[in-house]
This record gives C-alpha cells, sequence and structure tokens, in this order.
C-alpha cells in the first residue's frame, strides 16, 4: 500500500515538473511553434499554439485553456468589449478626457490594408482580451516623446492592448504581446513602440517582463506629465544580428 502511494507521488510530481516546464517554455518569446515545444517535452496537446497556461489558485497544478484568436477590425461588434473596456479604464484613471485618445486614432490604421491588425483573444464565443498594431506614424504619437531621431522604418506601435477583468491574472496579456509581436514579424516590421499611461502600473510591469525596454519620454517637461514609452526588436530581426 505504501509502496503504491509513493507510486502515486511520484506520478503526481512528475507531471507537475512537466507542466511547469511546459509553462516556462510557452512563455519564453520565440519563434518556433508552441506545439513543437509540447512535443518536445513529450506534452501532446491539439493545436497547443492555441494554448495558455493558467494557475487555479486552490490546486497544486496548471491547467490549460483553449482560447481563439480571431483577426478582425473595428467594425466588428465582436470589438465592443475590447473598446468598451479600455475607455472605462482610461476614463476612471485619466477622466473624461481620455476619450479624445480615442477619437484621434483613425480605424484604418489597424487593418491589414495599412500595415496594421486588430486581434481577439475569444472563448466559447466571448472576447476577452485583445490588441492591436499600425504603421508608426509620429504624428499619431504624443508630442515629443522620442526624439526625431527615432527610426520611423519597419517599426509598428502597438495600442489597444486589453483583458477582461474577469480573466486578468492569467498570461493573457503576455498572450496578446506574443500573438502582435509574430503578426508584426510577418508585416515584415522590426521592431515595436508602445506608450502606456502614468497610472497603469500593470502595464509597466507587463512590458518590462515582456523584454520590452523603456525609454526616456522626452517631452514630459513640456507636457507637465510623463508617459512610458517602450521599444522591442523583434526576434530574428535585429538588423545587426
Amino acid at each position: 500500500m505504501e509502496a503504491r502511494h509513493q507510486d502515486g507521488r511520484r506520478m503526481h510530481g512528475e507531471i507537475i515538473w512537466a507542466m511547469r516546464r511546459a509553462v516556462k517554455e510557452v512563455r519564453t518569446p520565440s519563434h518556433a511553434s508552441f506545439r513543437e515545444r509540447n512535443m518536445r517535452l513529450g506534452i501532446s496537446v491539439r493545436d497547443a499554439e492555441f494554448y495558455e497556461c493558467s494557475l487555479i489558485p486552490s490546486c497544486a497544478y496548471r491547467r490549460l485553456e483553449v482560447f481563439d484568436v480571431v483577426t478582425t477590425d473595428l467594425r466588428d461588434p465582436a470589438t465592443a468589449p475590447l473598446l468598451d473596456g479600455l475607455l472605462h479604464e482610461y476614463s476612471t484613471r485619466y477622466g473624461q478626457g481620455a476619450v479624445r485618445e480615442f477619437d484621434g486614432n483613425p480605424p484604418e490604421h489597424f487593418t491589414e490594408e495599412c500595415g496594421g491588425a486588430l486581434l481577439l483573444l475569444r472563448e466559447g464565443g466571448t472576447t476577452v482580451a485583445g490588441g492591436a498594431l499600425r504603421r508608426y506614424e509620429p504624428a499619431f504619437v504624443a508630442a515629443g516623446v522620442v526624439g526625431p531621431e527615432f527610426p520611423v522604418q519597419g517599426t509598428a506601435e502597438f495600442k489597444r492592448i486589453w483583458t477582461h477583468d474577469a480573466y486578468r491574472r492569467r498570461g493573457l496579456g503576455r498572450r496578446v504581446l506574443r500573438e502582435l509581436e509574430l503578426r508584426a514579424t510577418s508585416l515584415g516590421y522590426q521592431r515595436v513602440f508602445l506608450t502606456t499611461g502614468p497610472r497603469q502600473p500593470e502595464a509597466v510591469g507587463l512590458y518590462l517582463a515582456a523584454g520590452y525596454t523603456e525609454l526616456p519620454d522626452l517631452g514630459a517637461q513640456a507636457r507637465g506629465f510623463a508617459l512610458h514609452p517602450f521599444l522591442k526588436v523583434l526576434p530574428d530581426t535585429d538588423p545587426e544580428g
């Protein structure tokens, strides 16, 4: 009986060890497919690229959740939770003036025809996270945040990164960033630029953890407040690599 318990504990430990390795692998930025990594670890999962690992607080293991990645545009009703959630968050943290930031961004910037994209993560038909990218345009970036020598050619800007309140702390922000980075690479971009506001410390933490480098806000003094600009060279696109 004791031997049976020991075998059970050993098997349980091996499963946890393998899943933790899978979590570490999935969270490592790479252009290798998630399916290949899971096969290398001996974990067979159907459509592994759509899986995300999340911690269940009451359990000592991680479970796999499946999310569909959908490419769409702002005319799609499925984007409503993302837009409504961002507007609520921005107006709560920064006041109603934050709505102007939405109005100042033409929706066509986030279409493939203009070098952009809008991605949603959906679970069972429900939009739970998402984000967008567009071609970097100095005229649509906060005044003075970077200098005139900042590289325009080959730079994408990420916008509209959001996760539903009920799905936070599950790694979906990192998942959205990974999907946007892959799409930016496929569109020929070499680097990513993005900004976040002074009242979003969790966003700052997300970008730092995902390998983004924070830049100085050169226009902070003239503007009266500082933003958090970030830059990341996309994997396998470093011109000096």
